[in-house]
């Protein structure tokens, strides 16, 4: 253990979790023995928290009590599992109808909850609540992941991301304290573009991080760059790509000019539900965390080895319960064993989101992540989608809710303009309603001259 790995993990991480009540570190020494529990004792261990879970959501939660009293049934009608299917799936436009007060559970203090949301990669950030607590469980499952790659706690690595992911964001003497004691470099992926890519490159270069995170479209533009300039990295150990489908042809371009093997990982509204323990294994579900189902478009369980909606429910998610709920994306149970041992369950494949990638004429990087912030925060903007027709034009159409205005109107357009620029023509329409794709989900950007990932 090196003098910085010995720094991070036996102070600034106690020091952390002390602060922001994070025990990260208990639920890490407690994940990494459970991973090795035959499945047998996993089921168990997932049957007698789902059924914490679900007494917990009936007597504090509004919207389950409703549910089950609607159904008739009581928390000692799902005893395990696969008395799932007695309660419907939860989808994202019931918990926005509901959120918060409906949501949430009535044993905690609003005040001393977190906030968490979505990336946005469908066009529409989801809320939920998190306790400190769960806040910890969290990252300890995202740490063994990380683990399963070779990465350990103090060594450098860089995270591209939408959002920096720091305990002390905001406050700049403590968040500059946090990113150099665990030897992180976060970059924005929405800023990458065509004249700083370069530059991004070289910055990573000279910080000789082991490993690198990030949508896979993010690191595949910057792969695109390095190809093309006949540049790879040298002793990056693992890539870790998430957030979006990891398809073949992206992972195998990685992979060749980072020099190292790239893992997928997948979760859905802060619940970490599945990832590879190596660059070629199936995905192991986290038993711990989460219980996955999957069924056909009728909400019927398909069997093992049989493609389907993934269903998930959060057995640690106490403040905001989510029980069967609707991840829109399709994955495969496998029966199969792993040969590293573990006994978590397996998915043989995880189909997320593929999102469209553009560029702008002055090579400005254009993607869903962009775009999902900007729409957040204007009132009024009840759908929207933005269409690339050509690199040098963009057809944004707007669903408009009661309060849309003008000054929306304006606001939208004036911060489009202001992220791609002044050589992309805008064109904004008012539309009654946005057709959703033949899967049920929409699709809220679309590229008709797409770079690199579709």
């Amino acid at each position: 253990m090196s003098g910085y790995e010995f720094l991070t993990q036996k102070i600034c991480m106690p020091i952390t979790e002390s602060i922001k009540g994070w025990p990260v570190s208990k639920y890490l020494k407690e994940l990494e023995q459970s991973q090795w529990y035959s499945p047998a004792e996993l089921r168990e261990m997932q049957n007698e928290k789902l059924r914490g879970m679900v007494r917990h959501a009936y007597d504090t939660v509004e919207y389950y009590r409703e549910v089950f009293d609607s159904l008739k049934l009581t928390p000692d009608d799902i005893k395990s599992i696969e008395d799932l299917p007695k309660l419907p799936i939860l989808t994202k436009d019931q918990i926005r109808a509901n959120f918060p007060d409906k949501m949430r559970s009535r044993d905690f203090d609003p005040a001393k909850l977190i906030i968490g949301k979505s990336s946005g990669s469908t066009g529409e950030p989801l809320k939920y609540y998190l306790t400190p607590r769960e806040k910890g469980f969290k990252w300890a499952c995202l740490y063994r992941w990380w683990r399963w790659t070779g990465y350990d706690f103090g060594r450098k690595y860089v995270n591209f991301t939408v959002i920096a992911q720091v305990a002390f964001r905001g406050i700049p003497l403590a968040e500059w304290l946090e990113k150099t004691i665990s030897r992180a470099l976060i970059l924005q992926a929405k800023d990458m573009n065509a004249e700083n890519v370069g530059d991004l490159v070289r910055q990573i270069q000279q910080f000789k991080p082991i490993l690198i995170k990030g949508h896979p479209s993010t690191c595949y533009y910057m792969a695109r760059y390095m190809a093309d300039h006949d540049i790879k990295f040298e002793g990056v150990k693992a890539a870790i790509c998430n957030g979006e489908t990891l398809v073949p042809h992206v992972r195998d371009l990685i992979a060749e000019q980072y020099q190292c093997g790239v893992w997928d990982m997948y979760g859905s509204e802060g619940i970490e539900t599945a990832a590879q323990c190596s660059p070629n294994s199936h995905h192991h579900v986290t038993a711990e965390a989460v219980v996955t189902e999957i069924v056909d478009r009728e909400g019927n369980p398909v069997p093992s080895g049989t493609e389907g909606r993934l269903i998930v429910t959060a057995l640690d998610k106490w403040a905001m319960p989510f029980i069967r709920y609707d991840t829109q994306d399709a994955a495969t149970m496998s029966d199969e064993v792993c040969s590293c041992g573990r006994g978590l369950p397996l998915l043989s494949s995880v189909k997320g989101r593929i999102v469209d990638m553009g560029l702008s004429p002055s090579g400005k990087l254009l993607s869903v992540y962009a775009f999902t912030p900007l729409f957040a925060k204007q009132p009024g903007v009840d759908a929207w989608q933005v269409v690339q027709e050509a690199p040098a034009l963009l057809s944004v159409k707007i669903k408009p809710a009661g309060s849309f205005d003008n000054a929306t109107l304006a606001a939208v357009e004036r911060e489009i303009k202001d992220y791609v620029g002044d050589d992309v023509e805008v064109t904004i329409s008012l539309v009654d309603e946005i057709p959703f794709t033949p899967s049920g989900k929409r699709r809220f950007f679309i590229s008709k001259c797409p770079y690199g990932v579709q």
